[in-house]
């Protein structure tokens, strides 16, 4: 068992490091002038009042680390993921297998991977484990078979994509919650004490930019996000005494068959699960796991007028018939 990197650079010394960073960072912003020195100001004060904050990173581009720890924490190491023992949930396509062989890639000791199927888990290096996260008695029996788990990826999910008004919106909705929301819930409710036995370990949430903002074309999915987000940072506070890490992971369109129909830019599988094992091992909070992801959570932070303009533009285009 190997939870937490204690055998590597102590929380300290990183800290200050990356207080340091995130010093010539906000230089970096001041001089390139796009968001202003005002944002630029307040970057500086974080990083000075915070050691540990990591905010903006090269040209005036928020970074994928975001919010981590408040000044003088010291209470527990940074994650490390060579040696760990994780379980992946919906690990049988997309996204989830990315999160499972990218946890393999860098030194996991095992990997469980979750799927409604098993069956459909066909990589040898993986342990397929039956779960179902809507269903209690598949997640308690999940959580048996799993007792030596220090790391758990909450990926399950579903996109069911209604306008809140619609027709059958409140059946999406209820479905996208069972999975999105009660599911992650369960799973991190059955995992706690388990996560706690073996060291505190680290949990991490896949959640979405509609975490941050409602789009009205698929409002249903927006909601449940936003709840999601809700109940991470919630279990974020309840954990921490007992060293367990909660990650937030924030991306835009990803390539996968959730996605599939979507005619927009999207992100690799790969880099979400390479950039997510990243703010594991630094002890973040929330990680941006895109560019999408970057754009949004800055444009929402500081030009909300803006950005809520442009949500209405969409909502009304779709109405007058313009695109389809």
């Amino acid at each position: 068992m190997v939870p937490r990197a204690a055998r590597s650079n102590s929380v300290g010394s990183n800290s200050r490091a990356q207080g340091a960073i995130a010093l010539r960072w906000s230089a970096e912003i001041k001089a390139c002038g796009s968001l202003g020195s005002g944002a630029a100001d307040t970057y500086t004060r974080m990083a000075r009042r915070n050691p540990g904050f990591v905010g903006y990173h090269g040209r005036a581009r928020p970074h994928r680390f975001e919010a981590t720890r408040p000044a003088g924490w010291n209470e527990e190491v940074p994650m490390n993921i060579e040696g760990s023992v994780a379980l992946v949930t919906g690990a049988n396509r997309g996204l989830g297998k990315a999160f499972a062989e990218a946890l393999i890639g860098a030194g996991a000791a095992k990997v469980y991977a979750g799927a409604r199927d098993p069956a459909a888990i066909t990589d040898p290096r993986l342990t397929p484990v039956s779960l179902d996260v809507t269903q209690s008695v598949s997640v308690a029996a999940a959580a048996e078979r799993c007792g030596d788990a220090t790391i758990l990826i909450n990926n399950a999910g579903i996109l069911l994509g209604r306008p809140m008004l619609a027709a059958g919106s409140e059946q999406a909705m209820r479905q996208e919650m069972e999975v999105n929301v009660y599911g992650v819930l369960a799973m991190m409710r059955a995992f706690a004490p388990i996560l706690a036995r073996n060291g505190g370990g680290a949990i991490a949430n896949m959640l979405s930019v509609v975490s941050w903002f409602t789009s009205p074309l698929n409002a249903t999915y927006g909601a449940s996000k936003r709840a999601a987000l809700a109940v991470t940072d919630a279990a974020r506070m309840e954990l921490k005494a007992q060293g367990t890490q909660v990650i937030g992971i924030y991306a835009g369109f990803v390539d996968t068959d959730m996605a599939a129909g979507i005619d927009r830019p999207k992100t690799s599988p790969r880099q979400v699960a390479e950039r997510t094992l990243e703010g594991i091992r630094a002890g973040v909070d929330h990680v941006l796991a895109d560019e999408r992801a970057e754009q949004v959570r800055h444009d929402t932070r500081f030009k909300p007028e803006a950005f809520a303009a442009g949500l209405q533009a969409l909502w009304d285009g779709r109405a007058a018939g313009v695109g389809r």
